[in-house]
């Protein structure tokens, strides 16, 4: 992974394990070393495709890292809400 790098977790759910559940963004921290923003919402992907009108929230750690997801995933249909949790 290049210096400098971002990642967003587009994954819904998370990974059980028996020491107890752990976040997907946790794995990716983890494992590649770099934060990871979730982008989380009550949609469906079909909807999304159809351009019907639909709502997410990014969870953050990095202020601008989250300015960056939300205008590469907002559309006039899809609309991004920032929140510094991920």
């Amino acid at each position: 992974v290049k210096p400098g790098a971002a990642a967003i977790s587009l994954i819904k759910g998370m990974r059980v394990r028996p020491e107890g559940p752990q976040l997907i963004s946790q794995m990716v921290r983890r494992n590649l070393g770099i934060d990871c923003a979730v982008l989380m919402g009550a949609n469906i992907a079909t909807d999304i495709a159809h351009e019907e009108l639909s709502e997410a929230v990014i969870g953050f750690d990095n202020h601008d890292e989250a300015m960056l997801f939300k205008k590469l995933f907002q559309r006039p249909y899809f609309r991004i809400s920032l929140l510094p949790d991920p």
